[in-house]
């Protein structure tokens, strides 16, 4: 149709222009439902991930990005992803903000952030590393975590609210409880 216009000298430039756009529009959209069908797939497959290191100076458990990338890279991949991490702007001085480009081999990209402090200081809140230290302690914790929240990983054991395990409950309180409930169905 374009061509036939051209030939009646009609607003060529124009027309032409808004089927480029809707063309690219298009194959924008299909892109997006490619990405969405993709990352929802890739997602269901992840397992989860064991923590396999300690932090000698909190002895808290963590897991180390390698056990992270092993687990989860070879599926995402076979989904037709790539995943690269940079630098963008932190919000506010003595912070450090990690970007995730998540592309797609059909053509959609979506970006992701983390921020947080700089990790220099040591549990007792004194200075223990250089800022170059600090700075690269933290994006390779932000890089962890947002690696992790991108797919949906769970680090097994790491979800309790921040403390160790109480202690178990008691005979007496579990009839407690039981007691309580009664008539609850």
């Amino acid at each position: 149709r374009a061509l036939v216009i051209l030939q009646r000298g009609g607003a060529v430039p124009e027309v032409l222009a808004k089927y480029l756009d809707l063309q690219r529009q298009w194959k924008a959209d299909k892109a997006r439902e490619s990405f969405a069908r993709a990352i929802a797939m890739a997602q269901a497959q992840m397992p989860t991930v064991v923590m396999d290191a300690i932090n000698p100076q909190t002895k808290s458990p963590y897991a180390k990005m390698e056990t992270i990338q092993r687990a989860v890279k070879p599926i995402y991949i076979r989904q037709g992803f790539t995943v690269s991490f940079s630098e963008g702007q932190a919000p506010k001085d003595g912070w450090v903000r990690v970007v995730a480009h998540v592309r797609h081999i059909d053509g959609h990209e979506e970006t992701y952030h983390r921020d947080g402090p700089m990790d220099n200081l040591g549990p007792q809140g004194k200075p223990c590393k250089t800022e170059l230290h600090g700075m690269q302690s933290a994006f390779s914790y932000l890089e962890r975590r947002l690696l992790c929240s991108i797919w949906g990983v769970v680090v097994a054991g790491e979800d309790n609210d921040g403390g160790g395990m109480g202690p178990p409950i008691t005979e007496e309180q579990a009839i407690k409880l039981s007691e309580m409930f009664e008539g609850f169905e």
